[in-house]
């Protein structure tokens, strides 16, 4: 009687920490309209992430990078993040003049191109690589203070 009251405490601490596990993953936008939209509104810098069906180093870089813990917290706390597929839209890596993939740019909240990072890098490279767009960026600042 107590193994079986024993193991259902011990399942329920463990559905109990499954489910209060925050959510896995980046949330990627696949329009990079709306992402220009909601970081004109946030003030907070676009990440356009291009891909192709036949590039093995985007699949390495879904698979080892976006996944990785670190940069799942940067992107998703530092950037709006969109990701393009261009075996599926061609008509928006062409009109950023996307040459191979993988390829992102960072976007400032008026949606002029910062930084463009062109090729795979692994987590650690990701982050640092983001980290330097970050800081091209100008610093947000507090709104003015008006004196009566």
């Amino acid at each position: 009687m107590r193994t079986a009251a024993g193991l259902f405490c011990v399942l329920g601490i463990c559905l109990t920490m499954a489910s209060a596990a925050p959510p896995q993953g980046i949330a990627w936008s696949s329009s990079e309209k709306e992402g220009t939209a909601k970081s004109a509104e946030s003030g907070i810098p676009t990440l356009v992430y291009f891909t192709a069906d036949y590039c093995s180093y985007c699949k390495k870089l879904d698979r080892d990078v976006w996944s990785h813990a670190a940069v799942v917290s940067q992107v998703s706390s530092k950037f709006v993040p969109v990701k393009i597929n261009a075996s599926h839209d061609a008509l928006t890596p062409r009109s950023r003049k996307i040459t191979g993939y993988p390829t992102i740019i960072i976007l400032n909240p008026e949606g002029k191109e910062v930084d463009r990072i062109v090729g795979y890098s692994n987590a650690a490279g990701i982050q640092a690589k983001l980290t330097a767009a970050l800081n091209k960026l100008p610093q947000r600042t507090a709104e003015p203070v008006v004196m009566q």
